[in-house]
């Protein structure tokens, strides 16, 4: 059952999950009572879901924490996790709630977040997991002992919520975009803006999009570039590459390696019209891997 978590539990992924409708091959937002022809519909998880199923690809032993609605999207996202074996912990709630549509490269996705209300600390304490993966605002329901994988997003930073060594003294690492490192810090360079952030946790990582990510190693800035792929949809490429340095990290891989293999897991996800069908699993993921020289976490087994 999605509502009992899995017996040693690798990963607690945090927060409400996304459920996606992507048009693809859609030519442009339709104008007021225009109707317009997409190419095709997909329907499946995104977000903190995303994180959940792609940490559960790679075989890491996932649960999702978070409100557990009864609609229809709740349904439909339940059976998804099941099929992932992807436990699903957290209150009950009646239906979907908040619903934003973007503009992606083929087409546009719909997202809606399920569930009202939050987790509790006791919630997440509960499924005993040896790894979190919480967002900035949450941080405070991460358990003690466990490995704590910090993210962020435009509502959070736009509520005022920001870094800060207090908040992040117990975390593994912050993960977060570009676009997040300015706006968190102020500095339009970003590599200013990767060397603020890390002064205020141990790790920090960045992500470029198609060039990369970046992060602090004695001082001065890395990066770490992305492989080459064609571009589909790169909607929901940032959530695997967290689900994936996770498993590369929590597999004892080096931070530049484990960024490494999150830029390729990302990078092989946006060959697909959505991230539940381009997140790769660790066989595959390895393989490629090999071919690009990249070094094995030594505690995963092939």
């Amino acid at each position: 059952m999605s509502d009992v978590p899995r017996s040693g539990t690798d990963v607690a992924v945090v927060g409400a999950p996304f459920f996606d409708l992507t048009f693809s091959g859609l030519p442009r937002l339709p104008a007021v009572g225009e109707e317009l022809v997409a190419g095709a519909l997909a329907i499946g998880p995104g977000g903190t879901g995303m994180q959940a199923i792609g940490a559960a690809r790679l075989g890491l032993r996932a649960t999702l924490v978070a409100p557990r609605p009864s609609d229809r999207a709740g349904e439909l996202l339940r059976a998804a996790f099941e099929g992932e074996g992807v436990a699903w912990v957290g209150p009950r709630a009646s239906a979907a709630s908040t619903t934003a549509i973007l503009s992606t490269s083929s087409g546009t996705a719909m997202a809606t977040v399920v569930g009202d209300g939050e987790p509790s600390p006791n919630d997440v304490a509960g499924v005993g997991a040896r790894a979190v993966a919480v967002s900035l605002g949450r941080i405070a329901l991460a358990p003690p002992g466990a490995r704590v994988y910090v993210t962020t997003g435009t509502l959070e930073l736009d509520a005022g919520v920001r870094p800060g060594r207090d908040s992040l003294e117990d975390a593994r690492a912050l993960i977060l975009n570009a676009a997040e490192a300015r706006r968190a810090t102020g500095h339009d360079d970003l590599d200013a803006a990767t060397r603020r952030l890390a002064r205020e946790v141990a790790r920090v990582v960045v992500t470029d999009g198609p060039r990369g990510a970046l992060t602090v190693e004695d001082g001065r800035v890395v990066r770490i570039p992305a492989p080459g792929m064609g571009t589909v949809d790169a909607t929901g490429a940032g959530d695997l590459f967290v689900a994936t340095y996770m498993w590369a990290d929590l597999g004892g891989a080096r931070v530049v390696d484990a960024i490494a293999w999150a830029c390729l897991a990302a990078g092989l996800s946006v060959r697909s019209r959505t991230a539940f069908e381009g997140a790769v699993r660790a066989t595959e993921l390895l393989e490629e891997g090999a071919t690009r020289g990249l070094t094995p976490p030594p505690d995963v087994t092939p």
